[in-house]
């Protein structure tokens, strides 16, 4: 039997206690408030950082995980085939630090079996196929079955995002200052996707209500069979709006389990807080 070693970056949101539960090495990207540093995950959790977020009162910035450490957990797995799960290669330099480690590891030792896979994106969108592709590695899964597997879920895999400010946006400079303003005094709620890497604009609807039943309205189109599926409500430390989406989600149809998660820092870092999501299969 094979034996594979499942490691991700923190934005895969998997927890401390899923790491440990299915073997999975979970790699910390730094959050920094001001002077203060700290791990996502390992230092910081989801938490920890929306009460800090509030507390610091300004945008946090992030930091990629440093090579060495990779590196050095490539080495100490060396023995197992390993799959490194990253964020989106279009939002952050993480992959590429990853590959950088991946040929270091390689000179050393040749015969290293080493896949890394973009996830091209963000978040529990891909950070449950991690913990699925951990679970067949416990099943004594291949490699093989394991990489196709989680890289189709992960494609098949969709996700629509409202966020309660536009400010995160337009610093982050995928909206314009007089937009902000605008859809801020005009209670426009944008909705994002994942699209090709990045996360887009996809609708724009004015008032909370209206915006939770389109993105159900558009969960429950795209979806393949959303009755019989598990559905993720993530949100940023806001649990009523979450539990509002849920309704909204129940009052529409029927669904096999939902499951709701606090988004982690990263995603946090970068959209702001009071997000909240739906992520489904996708047809």
């Amino acid at each position: 039997m094979e034996k594979v070693k499942i490691i991700t970056d923190s934005t895969s949101e998997v927890t401390l206690e899923e790491a440990k539960q299915y073997d999975i090495s979970v790699m910390g990207i730094s959050i920094i408030f001001g002077d203060k540093v700290y791990r996502e995950t390992l230092e910081l959790t989801n938490e920890e950082f929306f009460k800090k977020l509030e507390e610091f009162g300004d945008i946090p910035k992030t930091q990629q995980i440093p090579i060495g450490e990779i590196v050095d957990e490539f080495k100490k797995n060396i023995d197992s085939k390993i799959i490194f799960f990253t964020l989106s290669s279009k939002g952050s330099g993480t992959n590429q630090t990853v590959h950088m480690a991946r040929e270091m590891v390689m000179e050393e030792y040749p015969d290293a079996d080493i896949t890394i896979i973009d996830s091209m994106a963000y978040s529990f969108v891909y950070g449950h196929w991690v913990i699925e592709a951990a679970k067949m590695a416990k099943e004594g899964k291949s490699k093989d079955e394991i990489v196709e597997a989680a890289t189709k879920g992960i494609a098949d895999s969709q996700a629509y995002i409202a966020v309660d400010t536009l400010t995160y946006l337009q610093k982050g400079g995928r909206i314009s200052s007089s937009a902000k303003i605008i859809g801020n005094l005009m209670d426009i709620k944008p909705i994002l996707v994942i699209e090709d890497g990045l996360i887009m604009s996809f609708d724009k609807v004015r008032g909370e209500k209206k915006r939770y039943f389109k993105m159900v309205d558009l969960a429950i189109e795209n979806a393949d069979d959303i009755k019989n599926q598990k559905v993720y409500i993530l949100h940023g430390n806001a649990p009523e709006k979450a539990q509002a989406l849920k309704d909204a989600l129940l009052s529409r149809t029927e669904v096999k389990e939902i499951e709701t998660r606090i988004i982690g820092a990263s995603v946090g870092s970068h959209i702001g807080p009071g997000i909240v999501a739906i992520l489904f299969k996708k047809k």
